[in-house]
């Protein structure tokens, strides 16, 4: 998948940093906008030109679109929307209507797990946003959705109805979408919104909220399965690895069937891309292997990409004002 700069992917997120502005005896301040990141999958990831019309659709809307991107081997893309519950549902009609009129679950062939046409909608907090604000925003898309496209939607992560064992992506997609359908036929599974069964066409979607989650993923310089799927299962937390890492391993056809090592890192505070790289070029030197290539899907927090450059030089924490970009300063924006 297409991958873009630090510098790019560090503007973006720095827009949204909270600050804390100089209290003004006479006059309040106002009210720090309630940012929400909602990096949005879709099971389409080859039709480019159809893309392109979402993203020109949702900008035009002005929809605060802050990224996308598609991969044609996983048949997927990322549409990562950072806004207030209110742009949050604007964007998310736009691209439910845009899913009706062109795709279609029954004819999807894909590398990727999925379940849906706009398969995954999380919702994370951005800087000073509250989880409860996070919350209010996916019970508001949630019902809006489901109720205008007649859609099942499942609440996963966060959301759960249960806190106890929360629903899982892994879990949901287990058997893919024919045992999905005979899954909730048997009653086994029951969406929190919508119709009970699957909508034909759409499939069904799953929202909820999480803390910020990165997209991160390593291309090998093999073409052997088999050995991509020993390094994912050892590098994963289920499998002894690093924790908040989940790992898959699938070819590319589009790179001459080469491997790629996909993750999702659900606690980059804990497990930032730099530290799952290392472990990937880790358990790929057992079998003599390299990574030739990494790459970033959709937006990734600030501090992971400080974390990396702290680590790979040495050094003390790096303060946003080191970095040029980020002047001339705003007066709130005085350092220390």
């Amino acid at each position: 998948m297409p991958y873009h700069s630090v510098k790019y992917v560090s503007e973006m997120l720095h827009k949204f940093e909270t600050r804390s502005p100089e209290r003004n005896l006479k006059k309040s301040p106002p009210m720090a906008k309630q940012d929400i990141w909602s990096a949005i999958n879709i099971s389409e990831g080859r039709d480019l030109e159809t893309l392109k019309e979402l993203a020109s659709r949702l900008k035009q809307q002005g929809v605060p679109l802050a990224d996308w991107s598609a991969d044609s081997d996983h048949h997927r893309s990322v549409f990562s929307l950072v806004g207030d519950g209110g742009e949050l549902l604007k964007g998310l009609r736009i691209i439910f209507s845009w899913a009706e009129e062109n795709l279609d679950l029954r004819t999807h062939l894909g590398q990727h797990p999925r379940l849906g046409a706009v398969d995954v909608v999380p919702f994370a907090p951005v800087g000073g946003t509250s989880m409860t604000e996070v919350h209010k925003a996916v019970q508001m898309c949630t019902e809006a959705i489901a109720q205008e496209f007649k859609i099942p939607i499942f609440l996963y992560r966060e959301s759960s109805v249960s806190s106890d064992s929360p629903l899982t992506l892994p879990n949901l997609r287990r058997g893919g979408p024919t045992r999905l359908k005979e899954r909730m036929e048997s009653g086994e599974l029951v969406p929190q919104f919508g119709p009970s069964s699957a909508h034909p066409q759409l499939g069904v979607s799953i929202f909820g909220a999480r803390p910020p989650l990165v997209a991160f993923n390593c291309q090998l310089n093999t073409k052997d399965m088999d050995l991509g799927r020993s390094i994912a299962g050892a590098i994963r937390e289920s499998g002894g690895g690093l924790k908040g890492l989940q790992a898959l391993a699938f070819p590319l056809a589009s790179r001459d069937n080469t491997v790629q090592i996909s993750m999702n890192l659900i606690e980059p505070s804990t497990t930032p891309p730099h530290l799952a790289y290392l472990k990937v070029v880790e358990e790929a030197e057992k079998y003599n292997l390299t990574v030739v290539s990494s790459e970033l899907v959709g937006l990734v927090p600030n501090d992971a990409l400080k974390a990396a450059f702290s680590h790979f030089l040495k050094m003390p924490p790096l303060r946003p004002l080191q970095v040029v970009e980020t002047h001339p300063p705003t007066p709130d924006e005085k350092e220390n």
